[in-house]
């Protein structure tokens, strides 16, 4: 099982790559070639983001069994106690971990109308992503992947984005 830095109450803590200037995280897991074969029960802050590259995962939010095929990609929302493992040896999942303030400010007008919303609303645990959402995220990926001038601003850009497509699939009142 992966180690986590986990607090007592099962929270993990979630350390933000610093030269992204957000509080974001992109991890990936390769599971063929890691000394672990499952990421165990924890729950964070941030927002989150599977994406499954190749392989099968199985990911469990709360009380809910997820199985994503490659491509297939799963939003989990903040606070929710999540856990996956393989079902194939050769899996690989990219993880993206997005505090809600890399999005705007807490108490911000973007915050309070578009991302409290569906942070703070107790049916949404997780939810399979659309392949629109997935292409937002594949662009979120491979923007990450180039080193160019002022990435924070294009990963915002990409961010805000990716959180609109996943607001079009959620009925939520405005």
């Amino acid at each position: 099982e992966k180690v986590l830095n986990l607090m007592q109450n099962g929270r993990e803590l979630t350390s933000y790559d610093t030269a992204l200037l957000l509080p974001i995280c992109c991890i990936s897991h390769d599971f063929a070639a890691a000394a672990y074969d499952r990421v165990g029960w924890h729950w964070h802050d941030e927002i989150q983001f599977y994406l499954t590259m190749q392989g099968e995962m199985e990911i469990w939010v709360e009380q809910e069994r997820y199985r994503l095929l490659p491509g297939q990609a799963l939003f989990i929302n903040a606070g929710r106690v999540h856990c996956c493992h393989p079902l194939k040896p050769e899996s690989r999942l990219w993880c993206l971990e997005v505090h809600p303030t890399a999005l705007d400010e807490a108490g911000g007008a973007l915050y309070r109308a578009y991302i409290a919303p569906m942070t703070e609303c107790s049916a949404v645990n997780a939810l399979l992503l659309s392949r629109n959402t997935v292409r937002r995220l594949s662009c979120f990926l491979e923007e990450t992947t180039r080193k160019q001038p002022l990435a924070a601003l294009r990963y915002r850009a990409h961010l805000l984005l990716l959180w609109q497509a996943l607001l079009q699939e959620v009925p939520l009142q405005q």
